[in-house]
């Protein structure tokens, strides 16, 4: 395409590119790939000419040229509607052809001073396109939104890029495509609710309440657990929705209190092992939550327990947890332990990262609870979890990082004992770990000081 074009040329190799209308709503008849081989060939024949007059016109750029064919506004808002749209991956849309959908998202992160009014046009377009049930028509326009979201709901944009209108649309869109049955418009939903409550004004959520109509819509779908990225979503989402509730009270815990039922009921329904470690990481931050130090909490839970200090610093840490929270769940959690163990006999990666989430979950359920409270569910847990234990260093062949991982576990249920007396019946687990730190086999592991 020469520079001769107008922008009218222009604008029809942009709509001839955009994704067209469905004929039916989308959750009336079956879609597949193959439906849009037609779609695909086009973009094959037109998007290589497209981008040549991109590089030419440079819409990206503050200042127009001296082109009065070209309006430079016009063109930022067209190309910038089609980009968000084409370089969306992971969609029964999406071309095949690597090379073009990279341009795509090249081209798009170019855009990083898009003035107010051109941000105006988009938002029109996306109300007409994504106007109540309208969205079920409009493939393209529905994950072109999202992707709009995430490249410009950030901190480059202008002042107040998340004003009130754009939140109360977002909302609307979010709760709209909720509805579908598939998994994949759920997944926009959520990644939309993120943005609203990462991005929007923290006194304009509150004072409209948004965050709880958010929390109501992610919980109603916590039992989908159909890919990781999807449940990691969904949970951090659901997190940062509890940001807002300033008042530790009643309904809050009990918010917290349901959102953790549901946590600890879906680690053994996880379709696979690596979706259980997943959940499992989430059932020790809502643990610590009401605690007064949650950030200090949540950093040390973020770091590497191959690393002694922080597993020291962690154990110290959950000591002086003060959320009762652990209180009500710590039972579950050491039967939930049990019940996800035969995972530990699995290949070593999933080994080592479901040993580290037990030993991150135990000391910061467990350690907290006066030992005589605990007393009758760690007696049931460390008979049947020990062997489990040893059963693992046979199935893993003696792994050295196995034999460190299980090593620190018992320094911990050692460490946790180690202010129960004669008198307990604990005291006899206590003598036990002591023992078995000594032995031959694990002694050369062992990292707490005054064990030795």
């Amino acid at each position: 395409m020469d520079g001769t074009w107008t922008l009218s040329k222009a604008q029809d190799l942009i709509q001839s590119c955009m994704l067209p209308q469905l004929r039916e709503d989308l959750d009336n008849i079956p879609i597949e790939p193959e439906h849009f081989k037609s779609y695909h060939e086009c973009l094959r024949i037109q998007l290589p000419l497209l981008y040549d007059w991109i590089e030419q016109v440079k819409p990206w750029d503050g200042c127009p040229e001296k082109n009065e064919e070209v309006d430079l506004q016009e063109a930022q808002a067209q190309v910038i509607l089609l980009l968000c749209e084409l370089s969306v991956k992971d969609t029964l849309y999406c071309i095949d052809q690597t090379e073009l959908l990279n341009n795509a998202e090249r081209i798009l992160q170019r855009f990083s001073n898009v003035p107010r009014v051109v941000h105006a046009k988009l938002l029109r377009y996306y109300q007409e396109k994504l106007h109540k049930d309208t969205w079920k028509r409009q493939m393209g326009a529905t994950n072109g939104f999202v992707k709009y979201l995430k490249v410009f709901a950030s901190s480059s944009c202008p002042d107040n890029f998340m004003d009130k209108q754009l939140l109360m649309f977002c909302l609307s869109v979010g709760l709209n495509i909720r509805t579908c049955y598939e998994t994949h418009y759920k997944f926009l939903s959520t990644q939309i609710f993120e943005i609203m409550l990462q991005q929007g004004n923290f006194d304009e959520i509150l004072a409209m309440n948004i965050h709880s109509v958010i929390y109501d819509a992610i919980f109603k779908d916590l039992h989908i657990m159909d890919s990781i990225e999807f449940i990691q979503h969904q949970w951090d989402c659901l997190l940062k929705c509890f940001d807002f509730y300033n008042d530790m009270d009643s309904f809050t815990w009990s918010k917290l209190d349901d959102s953790l039922e549901i946590l600890l009921r879906n680690i053994p329904l996880a379709p696979n092992s690596m979706s259980s470690i997943k959940l499992m990481k989430y059932v020790s931050i809502f643990l610590v939550f009401f605690n007064i130090n949650r950030i200090e909490f949540n950093d040390c839970l973020n770091m590497d327990l191959m690393d002694i200090e922080t597993t020291n610093k962690l154990r110290v840490l959950g000591s002086s947890n003060t959320s009762y929270t652990c209180y009500r769940w710590a039972k579950t959690i050491l039967q939930m332990f049990i019940l996800e163990s035969y995972r530990l006999m699995q290949n070593m990666n999933i080994c080592m990262d479901m040993l580290m989430e037990i030993h991150r979950c135990y000391v910061v359920a467990t350690f907290p609870i006066n030992l005589a409270v605990i007393e009758p569910h760690l007696t049931t847990f460390f008979d049947k979890f020990t062997a489990v234990l040893m059963e693992v260093i046979k199935v893993q062949k003696c792994d050295k990082n196995v034999m460190q991982v299980i090593t620190m576990i018992f320094e911990s249920f050692y460490y946790h004992l180690k202010e129960c007396n004669d008198q307990s019946k604990l005291f006899k687990y206590k003598k036990a770990y002591y023992s078995l730190l000594h032995t031959d086999t694990f002694k050369k592991y062992v990292n707490v000081k005054n064990i030795l």
